[in-house]
């Protein structure tokens, strides 16, 4: 399948047709025709993000992989796992132009292998339901006066085999990817998001609020099936006595429902950029399990950013 490219550089946009095959935008490849820090000193950022959940295998993984042509801070690719108790981070830096490190491989078709001492992953992602298209929506504001980043999310499958620390699982999960590209610098652009995905097996729910340093808050939720992409209208979190999600209270088509967390088996903290001395942004991602007021159950990723401000 080819795709038309739109790829900005300074204030030109350049269109070209790329093959990007089954996953559309979000194979979108890196970048290398792109000025690396702009004017202002903010750096080209090329990310993708994969991440998966089995509760019934007892397998969550969550990984990031940026890239940057910046040569103070050429990326980082960073992949937290965690099977059958037994839980590793592996962080490194990308070989430059590449989201591929020493001990991790990434196919932006849908293959990621992690071949390190302490952990080995085989996983293969395959698309579902629909991609979201939140540069279109303007809904992931950058530094950059009417220049939204370009972002894009989709639901996946994800099956493979896991080897954590000696504790070996096959996995057949479900989570999300994303690719986002532009110049990005976290603690600049923005104030807090929070988000949920939900996985309830026949549809895919995504919740989503954010604050950026400037401009109003964004909040948008969206219900994927197999016969489309439904906005949803309205929706509300509330928050626990530690400040993480409790519950979202919306309205499906079948009718109001309060989506609730019955437990959070695994977390990671994500970082977002190297040493800083200034306002940082600090973000969490937490694998949680629903249970829905109507009965039904279900699984997902609860993640949360926030500006800390004291210095």
């Amino acid at each position: 399948m080819t795709y038309v490219l739109k790829r900005e550089r300074s204030d030109v946009t350049v269109q070209e047709s790329v093959e990007l095959g089954r996953w559309g935008q979000l194979a979108t490849p890196i970048h290398h025709d792109v000025v690396p820090i702009d004017n202002d000193g903010t750096p080209w950022r090329d990310y993708a993000l994969f991440c998966w959940w089995d509760p019934a295998a007892g397998v969550y993984v969550m990984t990031h992989h940026m890239s940057s042509p910046d040569p103070s801070f050429p990326g980082r690719t960073r992949v937290s796992a965690w099977a059958g108790g037994k839980t590793f981070e592996l962080i490194e830096t990308p070989r430059p132009g590449t989201h591929h490190s020493e001990h991790v491989t990434v196919d932006l078709d849908g293959r990621l292998i992690v071949d390190h001492p302490e952990l080995q992953l085989d996983a293969t992602v395959d698309p579902k339901f629909q991609p979201i298209d939140f540069h279109a929506l303007k809904a992931l504001p950058s530094n950059k006066a009417g220049r939204p980043l370009h972002h894009f999310e989709q639901p996946q499958h994800a099956t493979g085999t896991i080897t954590v620390r000696g504790e070996h699982r096959t996995f057949d999960g479900v989570g999300l990817r994303d690719r986002t590209w532009g110049y990005r610098s976290e603690s600049s652009q923005w104030e807090e998001y929070q988000y949920l995905m939900a996985d309830l097996g026949d549809q895919f729910l995504v919740f989503w609020k954010l604050k950026g340093t400037s401009g109003p808050q964004i909040d948008l939720a969206f219900r994927l099936t197999d016969d489309g992409q439904h906005l949803l209208d309205h929706f509300a979190f509330a928050r626990n006595g530690s400040g993480l999600l409790n519950d979202v209270q919306t309205t499906l088509p079948t009718g109001a429902v309060t989506i609730e967390i019955s437990d959070r088996p695994v977390g990671f903290w994500v970082p977002q950029g190297g040493r800083q001395t200034g306002p940082t942004f600090s973000a969490y991602d937490e694998f949680v399990n629903l249970r829905l007021s109507d009965g039904r159950r279900g699984a997902g990723l609860a993640t949360y950013g926030i500006l800390r401000k004291l210095i």
